[in-house]
């Protein structure tokens, strides 16, 4: 994970202490639009849409993220 390459020791297993494994049912939701951002997702299998709904209720996929993204 590109993100963690810079981490060594301490920090890294500070981040890895405090994780917490969970799992998500197809459709699931994470978070809405103006959540406030109180955790780190990293996606370890699988994938996340990451999804905008309009006004009149359709769905657009603008990101999908895989293995190892974070968000």
């Amino acid at each position: 994970m590109e993100f963690f390459k810079g981490f060594e020791g301490t920090p890294l297993d500070t981040v890895v202490a405090a994780a917490e494994l969970r799992a998500f049912a197809r459709g699931g939701v994470l978070f809405t639009e103006n959540d406030a951002a109180t955790e780190l997702f990293v996606v370890v299998s699988g994938r996340v849409a990451i999804a905008n709904r309009s006004i009149d209720g359709r769905e657009s996929v603008v990101a999908l993220m895989e293995r190892g993204d974070l968000l």
